[in-house]
Protein backbone atom coordinates (compact mmCIF):
# COMPACT_ATOMS: atom_id res chain seq x y z
CA UNK A 1 0.00 0.00 0.00
CA UNK A 2 1.22 3.31 -1.29
CA UNK A 3 1.42 6.05 1.98
CA UNK A 4 -0.70 8.14 0.41
CA UNK A 5 -3.05 5.22 0.46
CA UNK A 6 -2.95 4.44 4.29
CA UNK A 7 -6.17 5.00 6.09
CA UNK A 8 -6.87 7.86 8.52
CA UNK A 9 -9.39 8.18 11.07
CA UNK A 10 -11.35 11.18 11.24
CA UNK A 11 -12.86 12.83 14.13
CA UNK A 12 -16.32 14.83 12.31
CA UNK A 13 -18.17 17.22 13.99
CA UNK A 14 -21.16 18.99 13.41
CA UNK A 15 -23.18 21.66 14.62
CA UNK A 16 -26.43 23.86 12.90
CA UNK A 17 -25.42 26.29 9.91
CA UNK A 18 -26.75 29.17 12.03
CA UNK A 19 -25.03 28.79 15.14
CA UNK A 20 -22.08 29.27 12.71
CA UNK A 21 -23.58 32.06 10.53
CA UNK A 22 -24.22 34.28 13.90
CA UNK A 23 -20.47 33.47 14.71
CA UNK A 24 -19.54 33.96 11.81
CA UNK A 25 -21.16 37.54 11.20
CA UNK A 26 -20.15 38.47 14.59
CA UNK A 27 -16.25 38.44 13.37
CA UNK A 28 -17.19 40.22 9.82
CA UNK A 29 -18.72 43.29 11.94
CA UNK A 30 -15.76 43.13 14.34
CA UNK A 31 -12.95 42.74 11.03
CA UNK A 32 -11.94 39.95 11.99
CA UNK A 33 -11.41 36.33 9.80
CA UNK A 34 -11.92 33.28 11.81
CA UNK A 35 -9.30 30.99 10.47
CA UNK A 36 -10.72 27.60 12.39
CA UNK A 37 -13.07 26.73 14.91
CA UNK A 38 -12.51 24.31 18.01
CA UNK A 39 -14.85 22.34 20.70
CA UNK A 40 -13.81 23.50 24.00
CA UNK A 41 -14.02 19.97 25.50
CA UNK A 42 -11.26 19.26 22.88
CA UNK A 43 -9.33 22.08 23.48
CA UNK A 44 -9.59 20.89 27.86
CA UNK A 45 -8.59 17.60 27.26
CA UNK A 46 -5.49 18.57 25.21
CA UNK A 47 -4.33 20.55 27.55
CA UNK A 48 -5.50 17.44 30.20
CA UNK A 49 -3.29 14.94 27.99
CA UNK A 50 -0.13 17.02 28.73
CA UNK A 51 -0.49 17.46 31.80
CA UNK A 52 -1.43 13.50 32.43
CA UNK A 53 -1.36 9.90 31.49
CA UNK A 54 -4.58 8.79 30.80
CA UNK A 55 -5.08 5.07 30.63
CA UNK A 56 -6.36 2.90 28.11
CA UNK A 57 -9.34 1.76 30.62
CA UNK A 58 -10.10 5.13 31.85
CA UNK A 59 -13.28 6.89 31.18
CA UNK A 60 -13.17 10.77 31.54
CA UNK A 61 -16.24 12.90 32.57
CA UNK A 62 -15.02 16.46 31.82
CA UNK A 63 -18.01 18.84 32.68
CA UNK A 64 -17.13 22.42 31.80
CA UNK A 65 -19.73 24.53 34.27
CA UNK A 66 -19.90 28.39 32.86
CA UNK A 67 -22.46 31.07 33.88
CA UNK A 68 -24.11 30.70 30.51
CA UNK A 69 -23.59 26.74 29.44
CA UNK A 70 -22.76 23.42 30.60
CA UNK A 71 -21.11 21.18 28.33
CA UNK A 72 -20.16 17.82 29.17
CA UNK A 73 -18.21 15.50 27.23
CA UNK A 74 -17.03 12.21 27.85
CA UNK A 75 -13.39 10.87 26.47
CA UNK A 76 -12.28 6.95 26.21
CA UNK A 77 -9.08 5.96 24.80
CA UNK A 78 -8.21 9.84 24.08
CA UNK A 79 -11.56 10.10 21.63
CA UNK A 80 -14.79 12.23 22.79
CA UNK A 81 -17.45 9.43 22.59
CA UNK A 82 -20.24 11.25 24.52
CA UNK A 83 -20.79 15.42 24.42
CA UNK A 84 -23.77 17.17 25.99
CA UNK A 85 -24.84 20.46 25.77
CA UNK A 86 -26.69 22.25 28.39
CA UNK A 87 -28.06 25.94 28.67
CA UNK A 88 -28.04 27.54 32.07
CA UNK A 89 -30.50 30.60 32.80
CA UNK A 90 -28.34 33.77 33.54
CA UNK A 91 -29.45 36.74 34.94
CA UNK A 92 -27.58 39.47 35.78
CA UNK A 93 -29.65 40.50 39.00
CA UNK A 94 -27.93 37.88 40.48
CA UNK A 95 -24.24 39.05 40.40
CA UNK A 96 -22.37 42.07 41.37
CA UNK A 97 -19.14 42.44 39.26
CA UNK A 98 -16.00 43.65 40.25
CA UNK A 99 -12.40 43.93 39.01
CA UNK A 100 -9.32 43.39 40.79
CA UNK A 101 -5.86 43.16 39.10
CA UNK A 102 -7.03 43.08 35.59
CA UNK A 103 -9.40 40.22 36.66
CA UNK A 104 -13.41 40.66 36.32
CA UNK A 105 -14.94 38.61 39.43
CA UNK A 106 -18.83 37.99 39.72
CA UNK A 107 -20.18 37.49 43.41
CA UNK A 108 -23.34 35.84 43.83
CA UNK A 109 -26.50 38.10 45.28
CA UNK A 110 -28.80 35.11 45.43
CA UNK A 111 -26.95 32.04 46.74
CA UNK A 112 -29.85 30.38 47.31
CA UNK A 113 -31.49 30.78 44.10
CA UNK A 114 -28.11 29.97 42.02
CA UNK A 115 -27.03 27.00 43.95
CA UNK A 116 -30.71 25.46 43.15
CA UNK A 117 -30.08 25.90 39.65
CA UNK A 118 -26.54 24.37 39.95
CA UNK A 119 -28.49 21.36 42.39
CA UNK A 120 -30.70 20.68 39.28
CA UNK A 121 -27.79 20.63 36.64
CA UNK A 122 -26.12 18.30 38.95
CA UNK A 123 -29.25 15.64 38.91
CA UNK A 124 -28.67 16.47 34.74
CA UNK A 125 -24.82 15.51 35.42
CA UNK A 126 -25.63 12.14 36.81
CA UNK A 127 -28.50 11.53 34.73
CA UNK A 128 -25.78 11.39 32.16
CA UNK A 129 -23.27 9.30 33.79
CA UNK A 130 -26.16 6.84 34.70
CA UNK A 131 -26.71 6.52 30.75
CA UNK A 132 -22.87 6.00 30.00
CA UNK A 133 -23.00 3.31 32.43
CA UNK A 134 -25.95 1.53 31.87
CA UNK A 135 -27.17 2.10 28.50
CA UNK A 136 -24.21 3.42 26.38
CA UNK A 137 -22.10 0.20 28.03
CA UNK A 138 -24.40 -1.84 29.17
CA UNK A 139 -23.64 -1.76 32.60
CA UNK A 140 -20.02 -3.18 31.92
CA UNK A 141 -18.27 0.41 32.12
CA UNK A 142 -18.61 3.99 34.02
CA UNK A 143 -17.18 7.18 34.44
CA UNK A 144 -13.76 6.84 36.22
CA UNK A 145 -12.41 10.26 36.80
CA UNK A 146 -14.61 13.79 36.56
CA UNK A 147 -12.44 16.83 35.48
CA UNK A 148 -13.82 20.19 36.75
CA UNK A 149 -12.83 23.39 34.31
CA UNK A 150 -14.87 26.68 33.39
CA UNK A 151 -14.87 29.96 34.56
CA UNK A 152 -18.55 29.76 37.22
CA UNK A 153 -18.04 31.69 40.25
CA UNK A 154 -19.50 29.04 42.34
CA UNK A 155 -16.97 26.46 40.75
CA UNK A 156 -15.90 25.45 44.32
CA UNK A 157 -19.21 24.57 45.33
CA UNK A 158 -19.91 22.70 42.09
CA UNK A 159 -16.69 20.90 43.23
CA UNK A 160 -17.83 20.07 46.16
CA UNK A 161 -21.28 18.74 45.14
CA UNK A 162 -19.77 16.58 42.27
CA UNK A 163 -17.69 15.40 44.81
CA UNK A 164 -20.68 14.22 46.86
CA UNK A 165 -21.75 12.23 43.55
CA UNK A 166 -18.31 11.11 42.88
CA UNK A 167 -15.23 11.36 44.71
CA UNK A 168 -13.16 10.89 41.74
CA UNK A 169 -13.12 14.74 40.88
CA UNK A 170 -10.10 16.86 39.92
CA UNK A 171 -10.39 20.37 38.69
CA UNK A 172 -8.06 21.69 36.07
CA UNK A 173 -7.87 24.99 37.98
CA UNK A 174 -5.97 22.91 41.00
CA UNK A 175 -3.09 21.39 38.13
CA UNK A 176 -0.54 24.43 39.31
CA UNK A 177 -0.78 26.18 36.19
CA UNK A 178 0.24 29.31 37.50
CA UNK A 179 -2.45 31.44 35.95
CA UNK A 180 -5.64 32.03 36.96
CA UNK A 181 -8.64 29.68 35.90
CA UNK A 182 -10.10 32.14 33.53
CA UNK A 183 -7.36 31.70 31.28
CA UNK A 184 -7.30 27.56 30.99
CA UNK A 185 -9.53 27.35 27.97
CA UNK A 186 -7.25 30.26 25.91
CA UNK A 187 -4.38 28.32 27.33
CA UNK A 188 -5.76 24.70 26.16
CA UNK A 189 -6.74 26.57 23.07
CA UNK A 190 -2.96 27.23 22.43
CA UNK A 191 -2.15 23.67 22.00
CA UNK A 192 -4.67 23.23 19.10
CA UNK A 193 -2.36 22.54 15.59
CA UNK A 194 -3.80 25.02 12.92
CA UNK A 195 -2.90 23.98 9.50
CA UNK A 196 -3.94 27.14 6.69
Amino acid sequence: MEENDAQREILFFATPASIMKDYNDLFEELNLTPIVADVSSLSFYRLFYELTEAGEDQHFLFVEWDLSSLNLCIFHRDKPVFMRHISQKFTYDDWTMEHEGGITHLHCNNDEKVEKEINEQLQEVERVMNFYKYTFNKGEDEITNIILAGDHPKLQYIRNSLDEIDGTVKSLDEMDLGIHYHYILPLSLCLKEVVK
